[in-house]
């Protein structure tokens, strides 16, 4: 991961918005964060950590998630963080927004979704979904990476003294080993208890099947063989009478159809009348339709003669409307031309001089310009009188300002400024306790009540196994009835004198036993199973709830083990009430201090208007003298201009120019309508003489269609005579004598249809049954059969079809038998194997168990961590110190130095001095970064050391700074360096500063310098 850039507002100390450009930042590799103690160096940190993982570590209470409430600016109302880096060829990008709100009375942070974008295109929109794309992209979490980055030289120096235990123990922690041991150790405990559960599930299965033995299954696999012989003999000697049998019945059936058929035929001869009246009753339809046809053509064309007739008066009528409309027009247009000349004449008797008018109306309007001109003189006469005071005024209220603002200056020279932080740490400090508190509390509260529930379900487990044992003993004593059901039907089944086929013997006991039911039997042992497993399977839902409670239970004896709440509660009430009288007063203080600022703020931004107001009275008056001078010269130049423009006119008063240009525009207005009016009758003329041309055109056309008309009726009335003459002689020749009788003979369009499918079917179905008669004759070909024969022959076939019924009912019931135990015995192999493999895992279980108990196995783990480590660290040992040092560790894991420079003599690193004890730190924190790196998938292109470099002298830290600077350039890493130290900001050429925050003004602002 190679950052690029990160925005940070309203988080911690930063209140405003501040950018950081890690391109420019990590430009040669190595750089530096400076800033005072508390200004917001690792606030950096947390800004890069909250982006990525929606939270930040070292606001933890206790290793839990922590609230962010406490992480937002105190004077700002949200939180927003922005932060880019690239992976490979990939741009990311990813942006948080959190807001203050309410629930229920108390204030929380709301938090927006989160946006991930990489290259330009949004991957997700919603913080679950952020964060499975990061966890897929890195492999590392917020723990994992928080170590990665920032490597606390403090930790390691300690480190590198430990001994012993001490030293296993910081790597258990580092490293987050305690997963194998005792959280390891409840875990294989609750393997233990499952596979238990499973083996004593299936050794009640076992129980509950019942006792089945092979020998039982073969013997009556042997009497369903015997049973299934006899039924192969009787389906024989039943296939031989079926051929004899089914040629007689495909006789009987033969003459069953020809006596069928016979009857048939006769009722249909008794019809044959009827169908021959139905046939009559057509052909008269049929002749009456053509006839009919004539008939209905000769009164269309008697109608077409009246339309035409009606259009043919009509046309007339139109004709004489037009001749009458023509006369009108002509009149019109006469009338017109009357008027018209009227208008000319007006006209002409009216004066109007069009020159004079536009001469007149030029000097009426430059003299209005003038006066209007010598009106805006008098204004801005006034204005520039008014703009002089006000500048004289605006001169004495800055000198009263400057005064008042020196007074407030030395007032606040008695305040000093306010370092809210120190308070702000107590505050979040005592927060931190009392959510822990809290936190103890309620799962104190939570502790109790799963004790009490874990009494309660112990008490139900103990109910649960005494009705389990009570199902046991009911499907044990059905299983015993059951055999005894089938021995009693056996015995039923066996003949004196017949072989027993379970013992082979040929006499019999008496039994004396009722009548049983197996099939109710074997559903009540179905019903205790279901009910017995459903019990077993309640009894390992409450084991294991049972387990989960006492897992909790023992998770909070080890959590809150040394914690005293009460105590606690007394500590944080002192130091809460110590607090409150710290912050009131340093607020009394604050509250004086903002006043005086507001006030100088005040001041400063008045003494600037008036200040900006003075100027602009200034230029303000200068135009308005300048205007005014411009105005008088104009107004000079105007009147010169009329006089020698106009002449004797321009000498008249305004009122007579007035007057004249009203009499010229009153004659202009007349002509202008006489002008309209003579238009408007030419526009009308025009207009009468295209529809006078239109209606003489008309009067053409209708003369053409009245001769037209005239022709087309005298033809239909000759087609009229011709076709009457026809149809009477059609009449006559036809079986009707008149045209009422054809109107009788022709039926309408359903009946006809009725009629004709009557016929049709008639002599289909007579077709039908003749041929299906005669077929049947030639089928039985002379044979014959008694009904007597018939009968017994039926008699037969059915004692054979019953005989054969009943033993396949027969062996159906042996199968039945035999699959079931077959069934029950293979169940009863396959619950012995899963009952075998449960008892192997509770073994492997147990003795993993035994093997992992106490602390060796996390005490194997850290040993191979720390060989890890220690030559990843003495490989970067040598290279820094040019083969001089190499780095190793005993059986007892103590760290000591090799030094090749003398004679390769070893000693323990709690020896080395303060430089060589930071750059053997250095290196074991570099080789923890590439150790944790191992669990990801991305290389990790950046860390910061924190700290660290105090205790080194000059020379010494011009050798770390090289060093660094050796493994930015062997190793492509950039490395930060964050310190308060300002002689470190000389050795570095690329930093960042970190400027604290001013209480009640700014927050901490950042630049790369």
């Amino acid at each position: 991961m190679r950052p690029i850039m990160l925005q940070i507002e309203g988080l911690q100390s930063f209140k405003e918005k501040q950018v950081i450009d890690f391109e420019k930042l990590t430009e040669y590799g190595l750089f530096g964060i400076f800033g005072e103690t508390g200004s917001g160096k690792s606030t950096i940190l947390d800004a890069m950590i909250l982006a990525l993982f929606d939270e930040i570590p070292r606001n933890r209470i206790d290793g839990n998630k922590s609230s962010l409430l406490n992480s937002i600016n105190e004077s700002s109302k949200k939180m927003e963080v922005y932060y880019s880096f690239a992976l490979g060829k990939d741009i990311y990008e990813i942006r948080r927004n959190y807001k203050r709100g309410t629930l229920k009375g108390q204030e929380i942070i709301n938090s927006k979704d989160a946006i991930l974008i990489k290259n330009g295109n949004i991957l997700a929109n919603k913080k679950t979904e952020v964060k499975s794309i990061l966890n897929e992209e890195f492999g590392l979490d917020v723990d994992d990476f928080s170590r990665t980055v920032v490597l606390p030289q403090g930790k390691f120096n300690e480190f590198l003294k430990l001994r012993g235990k001490e030293k296993i123990k910081m790597l258990e922690k580092i490293f987050s080993l305690e997963k194998y041991g005792e959280k390891l150790e409840i875990k294989i405990s609750g393997e233990k208890r499952h596979w238990y559960v499973e083996t004593e599930k299936y050794k009640n299965q076992i129980i509950g099947k019942g006792e089945i033995k092979p020998e039982e299954v073969e013997e009556l696999e042997n009497f369903l063989k015997e049973k299934q012989e006899i039924l192969s003999k009787s389906l024989e000697e039943k296939e031989e009478f079926d051929k004899i049998y089914s040629g007689e019945r495909k006789l009987r059936e033969l003459l069953d159809e020809k006596n069928k058929f016979f009857l048939l035929r006769e009722e249909l001869l008794k019809e044959q009348d009827l169908i021959l009246e139905y046939k009559d009753i057509l052909m008269r339809n049929n002749l009456g339709r053509e006839l009919k046809s004539g008939i209905e053509d000769l009164l269309l064309l008697k109608d077409r003669l009246t339309k035409m007739e009606e259009y043919d008066n009509k046309l007339k009528e139109d004709k004489l409307k037009e001749e009458q409309n023509i006369k009108v027009l002509k009149e019109e247009q006469e009338e017109l031309s009357f008027k018209k000349e009227k208008y000319l004449k007006e006209k002409e008797n009216i004066f109007f001089d069009i020159e004079e008018l536009r001469k007149i109306n030029n000097l009426y309007g430059e003299k209005s310009n003038l006066l209007i001109k010598k009106d805006q003189e008098k204004k801005l006469e006034n204005n520039l009188l008014r703009k002089q005071r006000e500048l004289e005024e605006n001169i004495v209220n800055k000198e009263k300002n400057k005064k008042e603002l020196e007074k407030i200056r030395k007032e606040k020279e008695v305040f000093k400024e306010i370092d809210k932080n120190i308070l702000m740490e107590e505050e979040s400090k005592i927060k931190e306790k009392i959510e822990y508190i809290t936190l103890a509390k309620e799962e104190k509260i939570e502790k109790e009540n799963k004790e009490v529930l874990a009494e309660k379900l112990k008490k139900e487990i103990l109910f649960i196994i005494e009705e389990k044992e009570i199902y046991l003993k009911e499907i044990k004593e059905k299983n015993e009835k059951l055999k005894q059901s089938f021995a009693y039907k056996l015995y039923k089944e066996l003949k004196e004198g017949e072989p027993c086929p379970v013992c082979g013997s040929l006499t019999h006991k008496t039994l004396d036993m009722d009548n049983i039911d197996n099939s109710k039997i074997e559903r009540e042992i179905e019903h205790l199973l279901k009910k017995k497993d459903k019990i077993i399977g309640e009894e390992g839902k409450l084991i294991e709830r049972i387990n989960k409670l006492e897992e909790g239970l023992n998770d909070f004896k080890i959590k809150y083990k040394s914690l005293n709440i009460e105590l606690e509660e007394k500590i944080i009430k002192e130091e809460m009430e110590l607090l409150k009288e710290k912050r009131i007063e340093e607020e009394s203080k604050e509250k004086k201090l903002i006043e005086l600022n507001n006030m100088i703020i005040k001041k400063e931004l008045e003494e600037n208007i008036l200040f900006r107001d003075e100027k602009k009275l200034k230029k303000e008056l200068n135009d308005l003298k300048n205007d005014y001078l411009e105005l008088i010269k104009e107004i000079s130049s105007k009147e010169l201009e009329i006089l020698n423009k106009y002449k004797n006119l321009s000498e008249k008063s305004i009122d007579f120019i007035e007057e004249r240009k009203k009499f010229l525009e009153e004659n202009q207005d007349k002509v202008y309508s006489l002008q309209s009016s003579i238009e408007g009758i030419d526009k009308i003329i025009l207009e009468n003489s295209n529809i006078l041309k239109e209606n003489i055109r008309l009067q053409e056309k209708m003369n053409q269609q009245i001769i037209k008309s005239k022709t087309e009726l005298d033809i239909i009335i000759d087609d009229i005579h011709v076709k009457t003459d026809k149809l009477n002689s059609d009449i006559e020749n036809s079986i009707f004598k008149n045209e009422e009788e054809i109107k009788k003979s022709i039926i309408n369009d359903e009946k006809y249809k009725k009629i004709n499918l009557e016929i049709n079917n008639y002599e289909k179905e007579y077709q039908r049954i003749t041929t299906l008669f005669d077929e049947s004759i030639k089928l039985i070909a002379g044979r014959s059969q008694s009904i007597e024969n018939w009968k017994e022959l039926e008699e037969k076939n059915k004692k054979l079809k019953e005989k054969n019924e009943l033993l396949k009912i027969e062996i159906s019931a042996i199968e039945k038998n035999v699959g079931e135990k077959q069934k029950i015995l293979k169940e009863l192999k396959k619950i012995i194997n899963l009952k075998n493999n449960a008892e192997k895992q509770y073994e492997i279980a147990e003795e993993l168990g035994k093997k992992l108990k106490g602390r060796a196995f996390i005490e194997f783990l850290s040993v191979k961590k720390l060989k890890s480590i220690v030559y990843q660290a003495s490989q970067r040992l040598k290279r820094i110190t040019n083969g001089r040092y190499q780095l190793i560790s005993d059986e007892e894991c103590d760290f000591y130095v090799i030094d090749y420079f003398n004679e390769g003599s070893k000693r323990r690193c709690s020896t080395l001095s303060g430089g060589e004890t930071f750059i053997v730190s250095l290196c074991l924190a570099l080789a923890l970064s590439n150790q944790m790196q191992l669990k990801g998938k991305v290389q990790l292109e950046f860390f910061f050391l924190d700290e660290g470099f105090g205790t080194l002298d000059e020379k010494l830290l011009d050798k770390v700074i090289e060093s660094l600077e050796n493994i930015n350039r062997e190793e492509k890493l950039k490395v930060g360096i964050i310190t308060h130290l300002e002689e470190l900001k000389v050795r570095i050429i690329r930093s960042l500063e970190v400027v604290s925050a001013v209480p009640g003004a700014k927050g901490s602002k950042v630049k790369i310098i």
